[in-house]
């Protein structure tokens, strides 16, 4: 399935990034974070292959992979990922999904998880925001 906004929902960010699925396994791709969800749309590996990653970088994936309602998200928290950092999603049903958001700045990271924490303040009803140290929780009111 093709990524495409669904009707009345809002694109907030849309970049690069890397869904990183334990051990080495990293799919590349790109992420799009709506008034609804966060889409995570996987590149294919022989697109890359032949274009060679900073091309293909260009050209943003729409093959949708994962989509994590805002309305599951329980909380976002931070870990070193080797040199980097990558940002984890813990959802309702117990996953976790752990991104990297690429961009040159450092900035680009916390832009993601502080508009994630704007759209789910915006857009989920009834939820509670707590920050505690570099963990954001998402609490649903019963």
């Amino acid at each position: 399935m093709k990524f495409q906004l669904e009707e009345d929902e809002i694109l907030y960010l849309e970049n690069n990034a890397n869904l990183l699925r334990g051990g080495m396994k990293v799919s590349q791709g790109a992420a799009y974070l709506t008034s609804r969800r966060l889409v995570f749309c996987k590149r294919s590996f022989l697109w890359t292959f032949f274009l060679g990653f900073l091309l293909a970088a260009l050209f943003k994936s729409k093959k949708i992979w994962v989509t994590i309602p805002l309305n599951e998200i329980q909380s976002i928290h931070m870990e070193k990922h080797g040199l980097a950092k990558k940002y984890v999603l813990q959802v309702e049903d117990g996953n976790a999904y752990a991104f990297q958001f690429l961009g040159f700045w450092k900035q680009q990271n916390e832009k993601w998880v502080d508009t994630i924490g704007a759209a789910i303040k915006t857009h989920v009803d009834g939820v509670s925001i707590t920050a505690v140290e570099d963990r954001i929780e998402f609490a649903q009111a019963s």
